[in-house]
């Protein structure tokens, strides 16, 4: 080693050595400070393995002095140590443990499923392999059986059968004395009585319709699907799909919406429902923000005058009284409402416009709004967004989100979130979210969506006709 060599590793030990004594100068100072609060002393405790993170890179440099024609060597020699910073965050010990947790949740069961099953309907519900029994009648009653022949069986149409025997509307009659049933006349000519094979179908066996119940009764809750199995002139005779021996009776002036099981598809539209500050409209900026390249928004059009910092097309569109009655009258607007003598509304055609561009149109709509839209073309899945419980909204407030709102007015919020979800409900909810966190709550919005892909769902039947 030279000369030179042997003064620059010297020149570098020295420095590595003032710099340990700066490093521990500053530890010992931080100690200092932590007793002197009454608080134990920081301990880091280091799991990994040793391992040099010592990196020394070195760099020469050669020129020559044109005058004197004498040559110049400089070497840059740099050491690079590589240390870990440790940021720790205070935590606030007055947020409940329960609270944390559900902010913390990243399951899905805050997702209430409206249609009683997930939107969709998993196989084990539609392939449910029924018992069958032995039901035995007299021969001379068995021709009274109204059967119909839906893909290779029999069916009992006759609701009244059931009253003396033990089958019911529904039901497949598979076989006679253990004779498979081929044949309507097979239950004819015999005055002996007759054992039938008998078993419920499964849903959507027989030529049946569906309907979605959109008001609560003795034998159904909203929201429940049901099975047509027959039908007069004044009632349905129905069953829940969901219980399959659940069969009752209808009048056929109960509030339903008629609904087919389909193949899995898209919504072209997704509208997000609910009371004042409970976090619709952040949840949509969030969506937009993140997922620029899948959602978008119409923006609205006002009849007054643009304020202070408003920009054109973003704020609003601005444009006059008349052509804003102009859209009214062609049905062109899905809501608009007036303020302070003026109007404002939202228009179908920027909603038609979106979906040609090839996004999904987000929405922080009202019900009234969600009617207007609700139909084949616009395809929407609406999403009612409910504030927490009382308490843990209150803790939210305080706690988290730090906001100035008084008790009375968080009382106010969760009353009227409250009030909405059950006045609403039996319109148009394909899932309800509880919102204790709103990034989250996107979370379970794009899960949700992604059923819709991948799961057949009970879709209007006017959507498809």
């Amino acid at each position: 080693m030279s000369e030179n060599d042997n003064n620059e590793l010297e020149r570098l030990r020295m420095n590595a050595e003032n710099l340990s004594h700066c490093l521990h100068s500053l530890m010992s100072r931080i100690r200092d400070l932590e007793t002197k609060n009454g608080e134990p002393p920081m301990k880091i405790r280091n799991n990994e393995t040793d391992s040099s993170d010592c990196q020394v890179c070195s760099n020469e440099t050669i020129t020559t002095d044109e005058k004197s024609g004498l040559k110049k060597k400089i070497i840059v020699t740099e050491r690079i140590l590589t240390t870990k910073t440790f940021h720790s965050q205070p935590f606030n010990l007055s947020i409940s443990n329960n609270l944390m947790n559900k902010l913390n949740d990243t399951s899905s069961e805050e997702i209430i499923y409206e249609n009683k099953f997930p939107i969709t309907c998993k196989n084990e519900c539609l392939d449910n392999d029924n018992e069958k029994r032995i039901v035995k009648i007299p021969g001379n009653i068995a021709h009274k059986l109204d059967l119909e022949f839906v893909g290779g069986k029999y069916i009992n149409k006759n609701d009244n059968f059931h009253l003396n025997t033990n089958i019911n509307v529904g039901d497949v009659i598979e076989a006679i004395d253990n004779k498979q049933l081929t044949n309507r006349n097979q239950l004819l000519g015999y005055n002996d009585n007759l054992n039938l094979t008998v078993r419920s179908s499964n849903v959507g066996e027989g030529n049946t319709t569906f309907f979605k119940i959109m008001e609560n009764t003795c034998c159904s809750n909203i929201g429940d699907i049901c099975e047509v199995l027959d039908k007069n002139e004044d009632t349905f005779v129905v069953r829940n799909i969901n219980n399959l021996n659940n069969i009752f009776t209808l009048p056929k002036s109960i509030l339903h919406l008629n609904v087919s099981l389909i193949t899995p598809f898209p919504r072209r539209t997704i509208c997000l429902v609910g009371s004042k500050s409970v976090g619709k409209n952040s949840v949509k900026q969030l969506l937009l923000k993140q997922y620029e390249h899948l959602f978008s928004t119409v923006v609205p059009y006002t009849s007054r005058e643009r304020k202070n910092g408003e920009i054109e097309g973003v704020h609003y569109n601005y444009v006059t009284k008349e052509e804003l009655q102009k859209r009214i009258r062609n049905d062109d607007l899905f809501e608009f409402g007036e303020f302070e003598h003026e109007l404002y509304g939202s228009s179908k055609s920027d909603v038609r416009r979106l979906i040609r561009s090839g996004k999904i149109v987000i929405l922080d709509i009202n019900i009234n709004g969600v009617k207007n839209l609700f139909n084949r073309e616009f395809m929407p899945f609406v999403i009612c967004i409910r504030a927490p419980p009382y308490q843990e909204l209150f803790e939210l407030h305080k706690k988290v989100y730090n906001t100035n709102k008084t008790d009375i007015e968080i009382k106010e919020i969760h009353n009227n979130s409250e009030k909405f979800y059950k006045d609403n409900k039996s319109n148009l909810f394909d899932i309800t979210i509880v919102n204790r966190n709103h990034d989250l709550t996107v979370q379970r919005i794009l899960l949700a969506l992604d059923n819709l892909k991948n799961q057949s769902q009970w879709t209007p039947t006017s959507w498809i006709s």
